[in-house]
């Protein structure tokens, strides 16, 4: 009996290990990740609709009781400013870096005078805002790129409408030159 034995804890050990390794894998080898599933979308730093909640969606499996924007961001050539009004009802963003990686979230409970207003920087950048207002939240993205995912809460299918309205007013843009 002990001479099998030995082998049968070797391949289980074996197979764990390799288990393990797939899993923490799959995500680096991954073709269509978030960033890459949100690209085709628009050109960088605007804000894009994110249509559909099936497998066939950029963004599969998003709650339907959200609508949802995507502002892919580069801020390798300046700032990045987002400027988002709030409403009564729920709204939240969201900074990934290019591997979907949250690093940043704020709600509407963060807005001053009804307005998100955010400058997201480089990893490099001083923290002071480029045209020094107080009200500007000011970000320092660990990369370059990444992406922004704005979401809005539809209370009831009435206020699908003002919620869309509320978010194409939304901007995600090159930050003025100083």
């Amino acid at each position: 009996m002990m001479r099998w034995l030995m082998p049968v804890i070797a391949g289980v050990l074996l197979g764990g290990i390799v288990h393990v390794a797939s899993l923490l894998g799959v995500p680096l080898l991954a073709q269509a990740d978030a960033y890459a599933r949100l690209k085709p979308l628009g050109p960088a730093n605007a804000f894009h609709p994110i249509v559909g909640t099936g497998k066939d969606a950029p963004l599969p499996g998003q709650d339907p009781a959200f609508e949802t924007l995507a502002c892919v961001f580069d801020v390798s050539d300046g700032p990045v400013r987002i400027h988002v009004p709030v409403g009564p009802d729920y709204m939240a963003l969201s900074f990934y870096t290019r591997p979907a990686i949250a690093f940043f979230s704020l709600n509407d409970r963060s807005a001053l005078a009804g307005m998100i207003d955010v400058e997201l920087r480089g990893p490099d950048a001083s923290s002071a805002p480029v045209d020094q207002r107080p009200d500007i939240i000011v970000i320092n993205a660990p990369d370059t790129t990444g992406f922004v995912l704005l979401r809005g809460f539809v209370a009831a299918p009435s206020y699908r409408e003002s919620v869309e309205g509320m978010l194409k007013n939304s901007r995600c843009e090159r930050a003025p030159a100083p």
